[in-house]
Order: structure tokens, then C-alpha cells, then sequence
């Protein structure tokens, strides 16, 4: 029998760590013969040697020297170019062409009509919907993302909740999709817990509290710092770390919120930190915080779930899949600054409770997470769909 010939593309690279290990996952999977479409970035230069990409690149756009307008419409041009080219490759190469990400979607027409033309020429397509509609965007690209989601033959999402979304919102027939779990994220080699403190000049008794991500609105920066402010003036040794790239304007957002007591004990870094930071910061924590307002899943839980700390976290359907209240996290309802405040206090006061919750997340079965089984169900899906 036949291979079936897949390109895996994500031309943009919009979700690179999920994306590069996802591929290195599928590439040894038996019966196929996969090939990667993407835009190499100057932080993936390690992955050039071990995936076949013949596709324009235009790193040297990606330097803080070139202003960030003229970096976003570079990007663009690239990712146009890459999208026709593949457009023109792939009825030659391929059976089957699964896209993660649509970035000039609800802008521009171009994705839609590639999807069309690949089908026109015989291919199956899939789609992975890692978000719903983009984040923060209301109501705003809705109606064009509903008309795409007509068009793959499969869509793949991580989560019931994602799936229902997509079901109710965007009226996908439920038989057109597949939820296939977010692999959990380990970017780079935990330190050792006591090392990873003395790095960062914390002292042992001291409760660490860890924040990070883009500090985008639904991430609830701004709602932690302000419960940080009410809980700070009850805890006597802890400190909050804000860590990650975020805007003049989202800085301020955030930072204007803490009060100087509050300001005393917190770090904020507002820029984006390197792998091997991220897995320090991971590693000294006590406390991981992720006080979100909306979202359908979050690769940085699946990151900080890797590091079994105590967590704190907004309520929502996305994270109750796999954080359950009181037994491997604190939950709060989204955008409750007291409930959060009160959550923060008890989990920086109560050792016992810190590590049952510890416990709890060591204990909780995240086999679907697995990126061996997330590559096995995605094959499953590719050969269904090329067998219908």
C-alpha cells in the first residue's frame, strides 16, 4: 500500500512549540510520508536540519532593528507567498494538507479560496482550531470564521469545550470534528527547585508566585495585579513574578494596579523571556497563577501542568478539563478580584494545602496529552478521512 503523502503546515508559524513537536512526533509515523510547511524564525534554527521545508524565509526581517510595522508586513508578504505556493505544489505532492492556523483570516480572502482550490484538485483538507475566533476579537471575524469552518473535511479541537463552541457558534456539524488533546509543553529542562531559587536570589522561606505569558486583556494580568494588591497586606514572605511581552499600554494597564506595598513584593518583567528563563521561573515557583478571563485552551497551563506546582486559576470550562477545585488547583470565578485575592492568600499560607494540590496534579491522568498519542490520533484521522 501507499504512503499518504501529508503537508503539515503552519506557514506563519503562530504556535511554533506546539507545532515543531508536533512534527517531530508524526514524522516516523509508519504509512505516511509527512513534509512541514513553515516560516523559520530566528528562535527555531534547531529544527532546520530535522524537517524538510522548502519555503521562502525571510528571518532577516526578524530583528529588533527593523521596525514592528514593517516586520508584520513582511511576515504578511511571506506568508501570501508561501500560502500560493503551496497552493501550486500541493495537487502535485500531496493527499492531504492539514493547516493550523489562518492569520489573514476575517482581512483577507486568500485562505478560503486556497482551501477551495486544493479541494477543487482532489485534496483533503483538515483544520486544527486552536482558538474559536482570535482572541479579544468579539464578535469581529465571526462571521468569516463560520464560513470557513464550513469548508475542511475535518476539524481538529483540543477540548469539549472548544468543540461545543464550535458546534453552537459556528454551526459545524459535529461529525466534521475531532477533538485530539494540546500536548503538554516542556521547552527546555526544568532546573532543580532549590538551584532554580538561588538563581533568582529568593530565599527558601520565601512563597514564589509565577505569572507568565503574553500579557494580553484575557489573560487578566490587570484583575491578578489588583487581587495581588488586596492579598499582599495578609501575607507576610512571597512574592508575585509578572513575566512576559507586553505592550506601553498593557504594561501600564497592569503595573498602575499595584499598590506599593504590592509593588514591594513583585517583579515585573515585561518582555519576552527565552526557553531556558521560562523553565527557571517554572522551577522555583510555588504557586503557578493563571487568572484568565476567557479562553478555549491555553498552552501556558499545559506548560506550567508539566511542573506539578500548585495553581490557581480561573474558572473556566476550558481549564476544567483538565484542573478540578480543591484537588489539584484553586479555582476562581473569572474576573472576581476578592475571590481571587482570598484564593491567593490561602494558597501562600497553607503549605499542607500547596502540596495537596501538588499531589493532586501528579495524580491527575493526562494520558491524552501525550504527544505519542497525540500523533497516533492524528494519523487515526488522516486515514479515516482519506478512506471516506
Amino acid at each position: 500500500m501507499s504512503k499518504i503523502r501529508v503537508c503539515l503546515a503552519d506557514l506563519m508559524i503562530y504556535g511554533s512549540f506546539y507545532y515543531f513537536t508536533l512534527a517531530e512526533h508524526l514524522r516516523n509515523q509508519p504509512g505516511f510520508d509527512i513534509d512541514f510547511a513553515f516560516d523559520r524564525l530566528r528562535y527555531l534554527d534547531d529544527h532546520r536540519d530535522a524537517l524538510r521545508a522548502p519555503w521562502v524565509r525571510v528571518s532577516r526581517l526578524n530583528t529588533a532593528a527593523v521596525p514592528a510595522p514593517v516586520r508584520t508586513m513582511g511576515r504578511a508578504g511571506n506568508y501570501i507567498i508561501n500560502l500560493v505556493k503551496l497552493a501550486y505544489i500541493a495537487p502535485r505532492r500531496y493527499d492531504l494538507v492539514h493547516f493550523q492556523w489562518f492569520p489573514l483570516l476575517g482581512q483577507s480572502e486568500i485562505e478560503p479560496r486556497v482551501l477551495k482550490y486544493l479541494q477543487l484538485h482532489g485534496l483533503r483538507c483538515v483544520y486544527t482550531a486552536h482558538n474559536t475566533v482570535p482572541h479579544n476579537s468579539g464578535d469581529r471575524y465571526k462571521q468569516a470564521y463560520r464560513a470557513m469552518y464550513q469548508l475542511p473535511q475535518m476539524i481538529i479541537t483540543h477540548g469539549e469545550t472548544a468543540r461545543q463552541r464550535l458546534i453552537d457558534e459556528m454551526q459545524v456539524r459535529s461529525e466534521r470534528i475531532c477533538i485530539i488533546r494540546h500536548g503538554l509543553l516542556q521547552t527546555a529542562k526544568p532546573v532543580e527547585y532549590n538551584q532554580a531559587r538561588a538563581q533568582l536570589g529568593i530565599s527558601p522561606d520565601t512563597v514564589m508566585l509565577l505569572a507568565l505569558g503574553l500579557m494580553r486583556p484575557y489573560k487578566g494580568f490587570d484583575i491578578l495585579a489588583q487581587a495581588w494588591s488586596q492579598a499582599v497586606s495578609d501575607i507576610d514572605d512571597a512574592v508575585m513574578y509578572l513575566v512576559g511581552y507586553a505592550t506601553s499600554k498593557e504594561q501600564e494597564q497592569v503595573h498602575c494596579q499595584l499598590r506599593e506595598d504590592a509593588l514591594r513584593k513583585t517583579r515585573e518583567t515585561y518582555r519576552y523571556v527565552s526557553e531556558d528563563e521560562a523553565a527557571q521561573l517554572h522551577s522555583a515557583a510555588d504557586v503557578l497563577v493563571y487568572p484568565y478571563r476567557a479562553i478555549d485552551n491555553s498552552g501556558a497551563l499545559l506548560t506550567g501542568v508539566v511542573h506539578r506546582k500548585a495553581i490557581v486559576a480561573s474558572e473556566l470550562d476550558g481549564f476544567k478539563e483538565i484542573l478540578k477545585h480543591n484537588e489539584n488547583a484553586l479555582l476562581v470565578a473569572p474576573g472576581d478580584v476578592a475571590a481571587l485575592a482570598n484564593a491567593l492568600r490561602t494558597v501562600v499560607t497553607d503549605l499542607k494545602l500547596r502540596l495537596r494540590l501538588q499531589q493532586g496534579l501528579v495524580n491527575t491522568d493526562l494520558h491524552e496529552y501525550d504527544w505519542n498519542v497525540i500523533a497516533d490520533n492524528t494519523c487515526h484521522l488522516y486515514h479515516r478521512l482519506m478512506n471516506t
